[in-house]
């Protein structure tokens, strides 16, 4: 300052009174001048922000941008599917871009994986940051959405709005969106450069966890084998012999997609799965199949269908290097080949055109227990006492023919009293509770019921469905599914012992479990309390043989004796599903899973395995799986919402309900395409067959009734009082 105040460095001084009481001064009134601009240079330092950059693309290395709700949790989960090895070589860099400050624990996470991740500070909701991460070049946007939040509305429409952005910014890039509700979905259908057939999707989670649920209570351990086939898992240590290492056999196997090899041109579906599974050691399930106005994904198709060119196949298979034999399979060159690694395209340029040999199916039967499978439509009506002449009524389907309906129905007429329940005749129902009042977002429980009364089931495969909970939130439910049939309320709470007495829950197919707590601000043990309290309350209850002797008093169905499940005396016998929040809760579930420690992952758990417990958190793999594979949510969706097709979306989203059809049909001819049970190997069909290990059932089974055979539900390890099971996806050979 001093030096400021002269000429020089001290070489031309003042030498005046006068000079130096103005250096005084000037000295003086610049210290206080520079002391007063100190905070606004901090300011301006601080503004400048770490994550403040731009993304360069590197050449021949693709690009996504990841936006939404970005936590470590969630991230974590994100990356372990996107980049694992199954997948292959993944030359894909993740491009972070959220609004807010990464903590100490964020930027560990960025460091460890800065080789596939770089984050970068700012909102999609801003062009100028959409041109920082380099939107218009990346391969697709992933908009993650926050689970636990308490207004599920409000979240949907900060990601439609985020997907508006994008949009505007740049129409041609492709956006998969995280939905939490269902009718959200129609806003995104709203946006004009919205095309499901440029790769554009939407992952309604809501509509998702009800559809895998409702399966697993058609079909016990089903969810389990569906949600492990979408989830890539990596090898972990068990007990050689235990029930683990045979659940994990099949617990690797995912589903890829792949265009089958010109061969199969003209061959019939099963004769081109049995080669598959057989020679090639993957499994084909499905087809994707385009007619001049429309393309649909077929699983398992009927016996005449043949294998058009060009045709895309859906597999099931350990790793993306087995499923690329099917294309390059050639009758020609890899007849007499029977190592599959040794399968490599070959130079062959001639079709080799075989006679179309057919196989004569017989027709399986419907309904039947223990064993995992996709049965084919052309099957005949068992000898069922529910299918008896005299209880034979007319259904009828809805105007797009995929789901019964009737008449919408008055609550009044359907909410029943304790003592109107215990006189219904329940037996072998669907018993629904419901935790939640009228301050509670809504579920969606139309996602549940719509699994639950496909078009393809027949009227004696119709479960009654029975919900408990509270009136007032079950009313605000009502008005989406009150044009269902054979629906009924019964007022109470689930943890009631006279209610669940009441609702017959010893009788009951299946018991589903569903809470509305989202609260955040709970920690995450206590999020899921109703649910655990709900699960132990009735595997505690005692149920007293109170039958008479001779025949079921008021039994809806002549002959019903015959078909009359095991009385469960016991709790630990009643077939329980229930939605967790957070899946590190299941160790509140099961004594043997509290106890196991070392297994941490909800798929490894005895309560997964077993289909007692489902999670959205299994449902953030599918994100991914939609990256890499823009067939996955069609396939997903028709194996789970029980044909949520493009049509039955249009009328939902211009009436919110489904409209009567024409005319009605009996329940025999309601089936039209395949459909997931469960079929015993000690009777029935399959008894016949004389199978020793998986790979002759298989093949076995799909000549004789063509049907796919995905796994076993085999009991678990002793000591097992409640002689639950556990599911083994098929292991290929």
């Amino acid at each position: 300052m001093v030096t400021m105040s002269t000429v020089g460095y001290g070489d031309v001084l003042v030498h005046t009174v006068l000079g130096r009481v103005f250096i005084i001064f000037i000295i003086t009134t610049g210290l206080a001048l520079f002391a007063s601009y100190i905070p606004e240079i901090v300011e301006i330092v601080g503004k400048r922000r770490k994550h403040d950059g731009s993304y360069t693309p590197l050449p021949g290395k693709k690009h996504v941008v990841v936006c939404g709700h970005l936590t470590l949790t969630n991230l974590t989960a994100f990356l372990k599917e996107f980049l694992h090895e199954d997948r292959g070589v993944v030359n894909v860099k993740v491009v972070l871009l959220g609004n807010f400050d990464p903590d100490a624990q964020f930027e560990l996470f960025l460091k460890r994986n800065f080789i596939k991740t770089v984050f970068y500070q700012g909102s999609v909701l801003s062009s100028r940051d959409l041109a920082r991460v380099q939107m218009q070049k990346a391969d697709a946007c992933l908009v993650l959405s926050n689970k636990f939040c308490k207004d599920p509305h409000t979240e949907d429409a900060c990601n439609i709005m985020r997907v508006i952005s994008i949009k505007d910014y740049c129409a041609d890039t492709r956006v998969i969106c995280i939905m939490l509700q269902n009718p959200s979905k129609v806003y995104l259908q709203n946006i004009p450069s919205w095309d499901c057939h440029r790769g554009d999707a939407v992952i309604c989670l809501a509509e998702l966890k009800l559809g895998f649920m409702a399966q697993g209570c058609m079909v016990p351990g089903l969810s389990t084998l569906l949600a492990n086939l979408f989830t890539m898992q990596s090898p972990a240590q068990t007990q050689p012999g235990s029930w683990r290492s045979h659940y994990m056999l099949g617990l690797y196997n995912e589903v890829y997609t792949e265009e089958l090899s010109r061969d199969f041109t003209g061959k019939h579906f099963q004769e081109v799965c049995r080669l598959c599974f057989v020679k090639l050691r993957v499994l084909l399930i499905g087809i994707e199949y385009r007619t001049a106005k429309e393309c649909s994904i077929l699983v398992n198709p009927q016996s005449d269908l043949t294998i058009p060119e060009k045709t895309l196949g859906f597999f099931i298979a350990s790793n993306v290097f087995d499923v690329k034999r099917a294309s390059l399979f050639c009758f020609a060159c890899h007849s007499d080949i029977t190592e599959p690694s040794k399968i490599t395209e070959c130079s062959c340029h001639t079709l080799q055109h075989l006679d179309k040999v057919g196989v004569p199916l017989e027709d399986p039967l419907d309904r039947v227990r223990s064993f995992g499978v996709i049965s084919c439509p052309e099957h005949k009506e068992r000898d069922d006492p529910q299918t008896h002449p005299a209880w034979e009524v007319k259904a009828q389907l809805d105007s797009t023919g995929m789901f019964h309906w009737c008449p919408p129905v008055p609550l009044e007429s359907v909410t029943l009293s304790r003592s109107a329940a215990r006189c219904l005749p329940l037996q072998d129902h669907m018993l629904v509770c419901v935790f939640g009042d009228e301050h509670s977002p809504l579920l969606g429980l139309r996602n549940l019921v719509m699994p639950l009364r496909a078009g393809n089931l027949t009227g004696a495969e119709l479960h009654t469905v029975l919900l408990l909970g509270s009136l007032q939130y079950l009313q605000r439910e009502w008005e989406h599914i009150h044009y269902f049939p054979r629906i009924y309320i019964l007022p109470g709470s689930p943890l009631c012992r006279a209610d669940l007495r009441a609702a017959q829950v010893s009788q009951c197919a299946s018991c589903l479990i569903l809470s509305t707590c989202c609260d955040s601000s709970l920690e995450p043990s206590l999020q899921d309390k109703e649910s655990v309290l709900a699960s132990l309350n009735i595997q505690s209850m005692q149920f007293p043989d109170s039958r008479p002797d001779s025949s079921l008093a008021g039994s809806p169905h002549p002959g019903a004796d015959d078909m009359k499940p095991p009385f469960r005396q016991s709790g630990l016998r009643v077939p329980v599903v229930a939605d967790l929040v957070h899946s590190s809760n299941v160790q509140y579930m099961s004594s043997l899973d509290s106890l196991e420690t070392s297994f941490s992952d909800l798929h490894l758990t005895q309560a997964f395995a077993s289909g007692s417990v489902f999670s959205v958190g299994v449902l953030d793999s599918l994100v991914s799986a939609t990256y890499f594979n823009r067939h996955a949510p069609a396939l997903i969706r028709t194996l789970v919402t029980g044909g949520a097709t493009p049509s039955v979306e249009s009328q939902l989203a211009e009436e919110d309900m489904l409209r009567g059809g024409p005319s009605d049909v009996t329940s025999p001819h309601l089936r039209h395409h395949a459909k997931m049970a469960q079929l015993p190997l000690s009777r029935g069909p399959l008894a016949n067959l004389s199978c020793g290990i998986f790979q002759e059932l298989f093949c076995k089974s799909l000549d004789a009734f063509g049907i796919l055979c995905l796994g076993l539900y085999r009991l678990l390890d002793a000591p097992n009082p409640a002689l639950r099971r556990y599911c083994a996806a098929l292991r290929l050979p």
